[in-house]
């Protein structure tokens, strides 16, 4: 797992990854049944060996991805499913502790680990993912700003 700001890297393990470099490899994070190809993500791979392969982990969001290496730009790929996860978001605060019933009411929801770009986007891909509950009642809508 790592966070949904990326900047960590990781160890592929596995074989027949060459007994060169392949400069041109990368790893695409994402794609499952939960979070289709729409979550889809890269990084450039670092060759290590035969069997080893490190990985800078792009920012995204999602559990249980696939992660697949392409040998460059190539069709040679090979697939570990539900694999990757990436850190949960954690709440740290948020404004307005009390509200109306009735609702209509902003509120501000601070923390990490909230992705690096909004995930709730109302156009042609309609992803829709971002949801804040208050109780068990789903906000009317949700408008992410930062991580």
């Amino acid at each position: 797992n790592g966070p949904t700001s990326g900047a960590s890297s990781i160890t592929i393990l596995g074989m027949n990854f060459g007994t060169v470099d392949y400069s041109n490899s990368i790893a695409i994070f994402g794609t499952n049944e939960t979070y289709p190809g729409a979550y889809t993500t890269t990084a450039v791979t670092d060759w290590v060996s035969d069997s080893s392969l490190r990985a800078q982990v792009p920012p995204g969001i999602g559990r249980g991805l696939n992660v697949t290496i392409v040998f460059n730009n190539s069709a040679l790929a090979g697939t570990l499913s539900l694999v990757f996860t990436y850190d949960n978001p954690v709440i740290s605060s948020i404004t307005m502790p009390n509200a109306p019933t009735e609702g209509g009411t902003s509120v501000t929801v601070s923390g990490s680990n909230f992705g690096t770009v909004d995930f709730n986007m109302n156009d042609a891909t309609v992803m829709n993912i971002s949801v804040a509950k208050f109780g068990g009642t789903s906000a009317a809508s949700t408008l992410w700003t930062s991580d």
